[in-house]
């Protein structure tokens, strides 16, 4: 929310611009406190979890843009928009990564299309 608030008014950006250009940071800070805290998984990041990861960040960016859009079509300011878009996909989020991402040992890898 603050790096879109702050490429809106310090950068001139637009708004979908700053919330495109601020999403890969997003992203990345994501997975990393998702890994370390929310999941506490200390092994080492490997290529299937990247995959995983990055899957199920695409289908979650498929539902915060929308929301991102509709929150401010209802006139709410850029950031608070932002905010509330990253609520909506959090619900979505901890369920793609609990369910595949970060499962624990031992638990069968569910099968998400069924």
């Amino acid at each position: 929310m603050s790096l879109n608030a702050v490429l809106t008014r310090a950068f001139s950006c637009g708004s979908r611009t700053a919330f495109c250009i601020a999403y890969p940071f997003a992203l990345g800070l994501h997975f990393t406190l998702n890994k370390l805290w929310t999941f506490e998984r200390r092994e080492r990041v490997d290529v299937r979890q990247v995959i995983e990861y990055l899957l199920a960040a695409a289908i979650t960016f498929l539902i915060q843009f929308p929301s991102f859009l509709l929150l401010q079509r209802l006139g709410l300011p850029n950031w608070l928009a932002a905010g509330g878009a990253n609520v909506v996909q959090m619900g979505a989020s901890y369920l793609l990564l609990r369910l595949r991402v970060f499962k624990q040992r031992g638990e069968p890898t569910r099968d998400l299309t069924t």
